[in-house]
């Protein structure tokens, strides 16, 4: 490791009980755990099963979407804000696989002086064990 590289210490985010998304207590949840490190920026990764499935072999779009929803909220509030989603449009381009590894990385969003926006694409990379 090169002495000038500087390493962001990540911790994690706490959970909520059951909730759907990042809840351990919920046995039919996705389980997601995030992390946030000294900059902002917001880690997961996951794996999603047949508890998680719409059409055959893929992620149902409720699913996604929740998660969706979990990884904006939770990049603002990481960010020292109080949020709630009032709306979200999701145009789906491809579907998204199940029992493949996901890794996502959220920067911060700009907040404005009294409304709080995050924008979120799910690029979600794939990690394809060959």
């Amino acid at each position: 490791m090169k002495a000038d590289k500087i390493i962001a210490m990540k911790r994690q985010i706490p959970y909520h009980g059951w909730c759907f998304v990042c809840g351990p207590d919920n046995p039919n949840g996705i389980g997601i755990t995030m992390f946030v490190d000294d900059d902002g920026v917001l880690t997961s990764e996951f794996t999603l099963n047949e508890t998680h499935q719409g059409p055959p072999g893929h992620t149902h779009g409720g699913a996604s979407a929740a998660i969706l929803d979990e990884i904006m909220g939770l990049v603002v509030w990481a960010a020292g804000h109080k949020v709630v989603a009032a709306n979200i449009n999701i145009n789906y381009r491809k579907m998204l696989p199940l029992h493949q590894p996901l890794l996502r990385r959220h920067a911060s969003p700009k907040l404005a002086r009294e409304k709080s926006s995050a924008k979120e694409k799910l690029n979600w990379q794939i990690q394809l064990s060959l």
